[in-house]
């Protein structure tokens, strides 16, 4: 499944947002629940639900008007995928982890105290 997942998400390229409308990390999100729920472009029930988890992931990233920052959206995508870890999977997905954002001044256009990664320097 593994295997999968990774050559599954190797076929998104960068800079995927601005040219498909869905962020890679969305992408990816939806990859590791088709895995998890057997889903295939013929099961309807499965196949409807990883779109369902695409759709919750961009939109809890579209609540910010913010140019790009991966680290941000993964953050994004990957909190939501907990959260609906607990309506679509039968265990829920661990996260314990606490970001904070120490690569601001790497990009020009960051949010700064807008975005949920921020951390006063």
């Amino acid at each position: 499944m593994l295997q999968t997942a990774l050559r599954r998400g190797k076929a998104v390229p960068g800079g995927y947002c601005a040219c498909a409308g869905a962020c890679g990390a969305a992408i990816g999100a939806g990859i590791a629940f088709s895995l998890l729920m057997g889903a295939s472009p013929i099961k309807a029930r499965e196949r409807q639900r990883v779109q369902q988890v695409i759709q919750a992931v961009v939109q809890e990233q579209a609540r910010f008007a913010a140019a790009r920052c991966c680290q941000r959206d993964s953050w994004l995508a990957l909190k939501k995928a907990v959260a609906l870890s607990k309506t679509y999977l039968p265990i829920t997905l661990p996260a314990a982890f606490s970001l904070r954002c120490q690569q601001a001044h790497l990009n020009r256009e960051c949010l700064g105290r807008e975005c949920p990664l921020w951390q006063d320097v």
